[in-house]
């Protein structure tokens, strides 16, 4: 996967974006280990070549292995001592992943013959089925991890009754977990769950006559805790200080206030055609049976000359989309999360 061009010092960081889950796991591994048969998970350096044929000890494979996965057991540190950990992690990248979504709908079929419905426990069977026994592992434990970072949470209340939609929100995260961050990024802002989470499906565009403005929560929650982080960031992730000593914040309001104005005019999946977007699919009547897992789409006109997405001039973070004639939800998503993924901060945020 291509990450966007850039030069100097910024190829050194796409690089490092390009892949980040991955590469997030594989360097605290790396970090956390000693002995010289940890050292082919940096891969650089004139030994690199000889180190990737060593291989570790038992003891070593088991440490690795309670980082790389949800546990390790006898038989994965036999074949690990067999091994170097390059092979290993690239088996693992080669292996195919089980979606959650696949069981849910299975279940879904099961309860419906006897009268019931799906909830939260069946995907909690799921996750611990796969946790515990898939052997896409380093996936697994990647996942995991980026859960904790783009959060969505049964704790809401509308999730709760969207066990399927929670299921298909982590699916998403484990078919990113090798991938670009970028598209990870696009993935996440798109999911309906999280438009449902973070508050942002279904957002509308300002009205000066009423002083009505776009909810705030989902740019506040991009920029601060999914990709930059609160504060200006060195490379080797210490606060960047001003003059007076004191960190020196990486936005401000206005820059999550132009951010909002962006993420407005998308809702629920409603069908492939233009002409499926309505202002009541739009509102969450005449739902599409797949709206739950589908990524969310943009009316950028549900009636003529009318649009849910702001028009207006949008600043934020050094960027200005001019004003617009016609909504562009899809070109304007695209400025934010380009100028979101080659910010300084995402490589040591992150």
């Amino acid at each position: 996967m291509q990450a966007i061009k850039q030069s100097g010092s910024r190829q050194v960081r796409a690089r490092f974006v390009r892949n980040a889950a991955a590469t997030a796991v594989l360097l605290v591994m790396a970090a956390c280990g000693g002995g010289n048969s940890t050292a082919d998970l940096a891969g650089t350096g004139p030994d690199a070549a000889a180190q990737a044929v060593v291989v570790p000890t038992p003891s070593e494979a088991s440490r690795f292995l309670a980082q790389a996965t949800f546990g390790p057991t006898e038989k994965e540190i036999q074949r690990l001592s067999t091994m170097s950990y390059a092979a290993w992690i690239d088996d693992q990248f080669a292996k195919p992943q089980t979606l959650h979504r696949l069981y849910m709908n299975q279940a879904a079929a099961d309860l419906q013959a006897i009268g019931q419905q799906l909830s939260r426990t069946n995907f909690f069977d799921s996750y611990w089925s796969q946790a515990i026994g898939a052997d896409d592992q380093l996936r697994q434990r990647a996942a995991f991890a980026l859960s904790e970072i783009m959060v969505i949470s049964f704790a809401d209340a509308t999730l709760t009754n969207q066990p399927r939609g929670v299921a298909s929100y982590y699916d998403m995260l484990g078919e990113n977990a090798f991938g670009n961050f970028r598209k990870l990024l696009e993935d996440v802002a798109l999911h309906p769950m999280m438009g449902i989470y973070l508050t942002w499906l279904g957002n509308q565009k300002e009205d000066p006559a009423t002083g009505k403005v776009p909810d705030l929560n989902f740019a506040r929650e991009i920029t601060q805790l999914f990709s930059i982080g609160e504060w200006k960031l060195n490379p080797d992730g210490t606060n960047v200080l001003g003059t007076d000593g004191k960190p020196i914040p990486a936005y401000n309001g206005a820059d999550l206030s132009g951010m909002s104005q962006v993420f407005t005019g998308w809702s629920w999946y409603a069908g492939p055609n233009l002409t499926d977007r309505t202002a009541r699919r739009y509102s969450g009547l005449d739902p599409d049976l797949s709206r739950d897992w589908k990524p969310m789409q943009a009316y950028n006109e549900y009636a003529p000359n009318t649009s849910f997405h702001s028009i207006s001039e949008k600043t934020f973070l050094g960027v200005t989309i001019p004003a617009q004639t016609k909504a562009d939800s899809e070109g304007d998503l695209k400025i934010a999360l380009d100028t979101l993924f080659n910010h300084p901060n995402v490589g040591p945020f992150i």
